[in-house]
Formats: C-alpha cells, sequence, structure tokens
C-alpha cells in the first residue's frame, strides 16, 4: 500500500523533549499517530523523546520550520 501526505499521521509536538511534550508524544503515539518531537532543548531533554523522531530547532525560526513542515508532509 502506498501512503500519501493526506494518509500520513504525522504530528509535530513543540516541546517534544519535555516532561508534558514527552507524555503527550507517547499517547499519540499509542493513539496510532507518529508524533515528531521539536524542541530547542532549552529545557527538554533528547532521552525524552522515545516514541518518534526529534527535530531540534526553535519554532520561532520560519525557515527551519518550514523545512521541518515540509518533510514530514511528505508520507513516511
Amino acid at each position: 500500500m502506498t501512503m500519501t501526505a493526506r494518509d500520513s499521521r504525522n504530528i509535530l509536538v513543540t516541546g517534544g523533549a519535555g516532561y508534558i511534550g514527552s507524555h503527550a508524544c507517547k499517547a499519540l503515539a499509542r493513539a496510532g499517530y507518529h508524533p515528531i518531537a521539536c524542541d530547542n532543548l532549552v529545557y527538554g531533554h533528547p532521552w525524552a523523546v522515545k516514541w518518534g523522531p526529534l527535530e531540534q530547532g526553535d519554532i520561532a525560526d520560519r525557515p527551519w520550520l518550514d523545512r521541518l513542515i515540509e518533510r514530514y508532509s511528505r508520507w513516511r
């Protein structure tokens, strides 16, 4: 089966390497989503990301965010 961007269950989770964000990623993964943890790691920890990839960067960096959205809007 071929998966398209429309079928994708990717979801960006800001602060995904923090306490609340990591638990949100866990719940989303259990619900069938593919969580992508977006975090600048000022307060988050890479070891807390266990249910999908970690994308390190700042969501205030618009060019980085645009590239990230483009990358994950395709099927995984």
